[in-house]
């Protein structure tokens, strides 16, 4: 079976459009050394073999089976609060 291709459109950009692409490809080179670092660091705090490193990966597990209910009983609680 075939497999369906996506039709692809392209056009110029508006000078507008291009601005805000500019300004959007600026504001990730700046912000993305930091997330890199921050997401090293929850990383590492995550394999620590430390109380607080289980406790880490425990909450972990807890808020994957919990997001993994039905919405009508995920809703009554955020489980976006907990990580």
């Amino acid at each position: 079976m075939d497999k369906r291709q996506a039709k692809r459109s392209s056009r110029e950009l508006t000078p507008a459009e291009k601005g805000r692409l500019t300004e959007y490809r600026e504001q990730i080179a700046r912000e993305l050394p930091d997330l890199t670092a921050r997401d090293q660091m929850r990383k590492d705090a995550r394999d620590e073999s430390t109380l607080s490193g289980e406790l880490r990966r425990a909450i972990r597990r807890v808020t994957c089976r919990w997001r993994k209910l039905p919405r009508a009983r995920a809703s009554r609680r955020s489980c976006s609060t907990i990580s």
